[in-house]
Protein backbone atom coordinates (compact mmCIF):
# COMPACT_ATOMS: atom_id res chain seq x y z
CA UNK A 1 0.00 0.00 0.00
CA UNK A 2 1.22 3.82 -0.50
CA UNK A 3 1.36 5.99 2.07
CA UNK A 4 -0.92 8.76 1.61
CA UNK A 5 1.78 11.78 2.98
CA UNK A 6 4.44 10.18 0.53
CA UNK A 7 1.20 10.39 -2.23
CA UNK A 8 0.49 14.07 -1.18
CA UNK A 9 4.67 15.40 -1.24
CA UNK A 10 5.09 13.29 -4.71
CA UNK A 11 1.60 15.51 -6.12
CA UNK A 12 3.22 19.10 -4.61
CA UNK A 13 6.97 18.01 -6.42
CA UNK A 14 4.94 17.52 -9.75
CA UNK A 15 3.10 20.36 -9.50
CA UNK A 16 6.16 22.34 -8.45
CA UNK A 17 8.29 21.08 -11.39
CA UNK A 18 5.44 21.41 -14.12
CA UNK A 19 5.44 25.32 -12.38
CA UNK A 20 9.07 25.87 -12.58
CA UNK A 21 8.77 24.61 -16.41
CA UNK A 22 6.10 26.70 -17.66
CA UNK A 23 7.94 29.71 -15.78
CA UNK A 24 11.26 29.35 -17.69
CA UNK A 25 9.59 29.05 -20.66
CA UNK A 26 7.14 31.82 -20.29
CA UNK A 27 10.47 33.78 -19.56
CA UNK A 28 12.27 32.76 -22.32
CA UNK A 29 9.64 33.90 -24.64
CA UNK A 30 8.95 36.91 -23.46
CA UNK A 31 12.69 37.68 -23.29
CA UNK A 32 13.02 36.80 -26.89
CA UNK A 33 10.75 40.02 -27.76
CA UNK A 34 13.16 42.62 -26.20
CA UNK A 35 15.73 44.01 -28.48
CA UNK A 36 19.34 44.44 -27.80
CA UNK A 37 21.09 48.16 -27.54
CA UNK A 38 22.88 47.04 -30.97
CA UNK A 39 19.46 46.71 -33.20
CA UNK A 40 16.84 49.65 -33.68
CA UNK A 41 13.52 48.22 -33.95
CA UNK A 42 11.77 48.35 -37.12
CA UNK A 43 9.35 50.56 -36.41
CA UNK A 44 11.74 53.62 -36.29
CA UNK A 45 11.60 55.97 -39.54
CA UNK A 46 15.06 56.90 -40.72
CA UNK A 47 15.46 59.89 -42.66
CA UNK A 48 18.28 61.61 -45.27
CA UNK A 49 20.11 64.91 -44.88
CA UNK A 50 22.40 65.24 -48.14
CA UNK A 51 24.60 68.27 -48.05
CA UNK A 52 27.30 69.27 -50.44
CA UNK A 53 30.05 67.23 -48.29
CA UNK A 54 28.01 65.09 -46.12
CA UNK A 55 25.08 62.57 -45.90
CA UNK A 56 23.67 62.52 -42.64
CA UNK A 57 20.96 59.43 -41.80
CA UNK A 58 19.40 59.95 -38.86
CA UNK A 59 15.93 58.41 -36.87
CA UNK A 60 12.70 61.01 -37.53
CA UNK A 61 12.70 61.72 -34.20
CA UNK A 62 16.06 63.54 -34.11
CA UNK A 63 15.72 65.86 -37.19
CA UNK A 64 16.29 69.46 -35.27
CA UNK A 65 19.09 67.86 -33.98
CA UNK A 66 20.16 66.41 -37.49
CA UNK A 67 19.79 69.68 -39.28
CA UNK A 68 21.90 71.25 -36.36
CA UNK A 69 24.75 69.23 -37.07
CA UNK A 70 24.50 69.53 -40.56
CA UNK A 71 24.94 73.10 -40.70
CA UNK A 72 27.75 72.44 -38.10
CA UNK A 73 29.58 69.88 -40.29
CA UNK A 74 29.24 72.43 -43.25
CA UNK A 75 30.34 75.71 -41.51
CA UNK A 76 33.36 73.36 -40.24
CA UNK A 77 34.18 71.75 -43.55
CA UNK A 78 34.69 75.17 -44.79
CA UNK A 79 36.83 76.78 -42.18
CA UNK A 80 39.33 73.93 -42.13
CA UNK A 81 39.52 72.38 -45.73
CA UNK A 82 42.69 74.70 -46.46
CA UNK A 83 43.94 72.72 -43.70
CA UNK A 84 43.33 69.42 -45.12
CA UNK A 85 44.29 69.92 -48.93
Amino acid sequence: MSNPPLKIKLNKLKISTLATIILITCSFSGYSQLFSSEQNPPSIKWLQINTENFQIIYPSSFEEQALRMANTLEGFIGKFSSYIG
